[in-house]
């Protein structure tokens, strides 16, 4: 397992999974979840892509009454998770997606490798 900064990740038979602590609003405990993505080659990019975006964002989100500095700390939560599933899955139709979704220019370099 390579831990780093307070995200531990580790490959597991075709899969990725993530331990994360997400960033909590002042006085709350931390909490932290594992993630398991399993890419499914039966679907699509897009599909795969977007089934870890909801299952990110489920696991970011804090219950309760939430203001706007929690929800932008979940948003950074999803952001930050998001970027290490698809570095560490490391296919490029989902670096794509990803650089997309964020605004981040697409890398050809890889994008040419992969065809």
């Amino acid at each position: 397992m390579i831990a780093i900064r307070g995200l531990a990740l580790a490959a597991v038979a075709g899969a990725s999974a993530i331990a994360f602590a997400p960033p909590v609003a002042a006085g709350r405990d931390s909490a932290s979840f594992m993630i398991e993505a399993r890419y499914d080659a039966t679907r699509t990019a897009l599909d795969n892509y977007l089934a870890f975006a909801r299952q990110i964002e489920r696991a970011c989100r804090q219950h309760g009454v939430r203001g706007l500095g929690v929800r932008e700390q979940e948003r950074d939560c999803a952001r930050e998770t998001m970027d290490r599933l698809v570095g560490r899955m490391d296919r490029a139709d989902l670096t794509a997606l990803n650089d997309l979704r964020i605004g981040r220019p697409a890398d050809s370099s890889r994008m040419l490798a992969v065809r």
